[in-house]
């Protein structure tokens, strides 16, 4: 749960990592013959913290943290030379803003989330077959919603999360080339504190 008793911390900490399996909307090329997009299989990682909201703290509170998340998408082609490949791989630094929710099972406790997030692109590569170079070219900020579910089990954390990204990333803002983030997440982790590790 989110912990609470009087004269404890309203604040704890914890640490996520775990896969991404990112895709991108892109309407430029979705009725394009023989190019299709597919899910670019990334990591992230990085500290959490949680805030407990007074005496609804053992079922509610807010939770935050800062996240390196690897998103992107490959997209692949045929073209004279045959087969081709890109992969698309920006890497964000990441801020969630949830809220959460906590339905208590014994030890075991099942959390419901929901919440914005803010994004900026800090690195990233393109990838074309096996020649690779720095990416450029999208808009460095992003925007959108996270929503999802879990279980906490003797403060170790097990995630399953949808990213939904909801800024158009084409440098142009043209909505025939809108491109947004689209992201699974499934991570472990766990927290410190009073009751914790």
């Amino acid at each position: 749960m989110c912990f609470s008793s009087s004269g404890q911390s309203k604040f704890h900490f914890g640490a996520r990592a775990g896969n991404n399996l990112a895709n991108m909307t892109m309407e430029d090329i979705k009725d394009i013959s023989g190019v299709t997009t597919s899910l670019n299989k990334t990591f992230h990682f990085g500290g959490i913290v949680e805030y407990d909201i007074s005496s609804l703290s053992d079922i509610f509170c807010l939770e935050s943290g800062l996240f390196l998340s690897w998103k992107g998408t490959e997209i692949t082609y045929r073209d004279d030379a045959g087969m081709t490949v890109v992969t698309i791989t920006p890497i964000y630094l990441e801020v969630p803003f949830n809220a959460l929710y906590n339905v208590n099972f014994g030890a075991s406790e099942l959390q419901f989330f929901v919440g914005p997030y803010l994004g900026y692109i800090v690195a990233g590569k393109i990838k074309t077959g096996d020649k690779s170079e720095p990416l450029h070219g999208l808009k460095p900020f992003d925007f959108g919603l996270n929503m999802g579910a879990g279980i906490k089990m003797d403060n170790i954390l097990v995630r399953l999360q949808y990213g939904y990204g909801l800024r158009n990333l084409d440098p142009g803002g043209s909505s025939s080339n809108e491109m947004k983030n689209r992201v699974i997440s499934i991570s472990i982790g766990c927290m410190f504190g009073e009751n914790g590790l």
